[in-house]
């Protein structure tokens, strides 16, 4: 039996990713990588794809395209295997326009590098978090790799995505960061972080897990994937000005010194507000408030 699957999203980075897989394949199959291909068609096919390619016992599961396309089969995975860490192995070959997660664990952001890295076939066991949010009234559920936010955060994802709905990246995030400053306004919520409540109004409350979003922010300078624990940033009840002051800072990491900016650590998070606050994970928009955080420590072993 073939012992890997990969699953191509042509459709991330613009529609560039078909063509560098179309290099990638023959320096695959010239390392002597024995794998069969699929290709995604639709929003949510590569979900589905993973799931089957678990049920059947493939040993690795490689996606190519960006952090939609590695958030995907991460669920379908899980979904299938549950958290315990027995399931395939996860490859990434990042072809699309947001690789955040290859930033924290190290995999090189040139594809065909990376998609050498496939044959050494050297595996970290990374943390993976768990959702409960809602959706249209109803309770959902999913997994992430990377990261959840809340707040203004969320709202630039939703433009972003109008704006580059093949893929995300700096310039369509940084496009929608100003033109969502012109309405976004502070929510107050209650967060219960490990059991301990506290209430307060913020910009943005994110349960990072890697250290980068939003095309090479290093939101949580301090992440680790192997930690056990989320690094929970919580940009605080910061003004227009601030945020566009602070924004820069964010690349670097050094917004975290910033007084109304606060960094802990927790393995669950709860998430309440009266007004619906906006929710997502690893860039893609799902639901709103309230939201549950859970940290599955191990859960997924990546090939780095």
């Amino acid at each position: 039996m073939v012992r890997n699957l990969v699953i191509v999203n042509p459709v991330a980075g613009g529609g560039s990713s078909a063509k560098r897989w179309e290099r990638a394949e023959p320096l695959l199959r010239q390392l002597g990588y024995d794998f069969e291909q699929t290709v995604t068609g639709k929003q949510g096919e590569a979900q589905a794809l993973a799931a089957q390619a678990a049920a059947r016992g493939y040993k690795c599961v490689v996606a190519v395209g960006g952090d939609g396309t590695v958030s995907e089969i991460v669920n379908g995975l899980l979904t299938e295997t549950g958290v315990a860490g027995g399931g395939p192995r996860l490859g990434i070959v990042p072809t699309g326009r947001g690789v955040d997660l290859c930033r924290t664990l190290g995999i090189p952001l040139d594809y065909l590098e990376a998609t050498r890295r496939l044959v050494d076939a050297r595996t970290v066991a990374i943390d993976i978090g768990e959702a409960e949010y809602t959706a249209a009234g109803a309770a959902r559920h999913c997994y992430f790799a990377n990261f959840a936010g809340m707040g203004f955060d969320v709202e630039v994802s939703r433009r972003a995505n109008t704006i580059a709905p093949r893929g995300g990246g700096t310039i369509p995030y940084l496009s929608s960061v100003f033109l969502c400053l012109l309405s976004f306004r502070n929510k107050r919520v209650e967060m219960v972080a490990d059991g301990e409540v506290t209430r307060r109004r913020v910009a943005s409350i994110i349960a990072a897990n890697g250290q980068y979003f939003g095309g090479g922010m290093r939101i949580a300078p301090q992440a680790s994937l192997t930690d056990g624990q989320f690094d929970v940033v919580i940009l605080g009840d910061l003004s227009r000005p601030e945020l566009v002051v602070n924004l820069p800072k964010i690349y670097e990491g050094t917004h975290v010194t910033h007084p109304k900016v606060d960094v802990f650590r927790a393995r669950t998070l709860e998430v309440h507000s009266v007004e619906p606050v906006y929710f997502q994970v690893d860039g893609d928009p799902l639901g709103e408030t309230p939201v549950k955080l859970c940290l599955h420590p191990a859960a997924l072993q990546v090939v780095v």
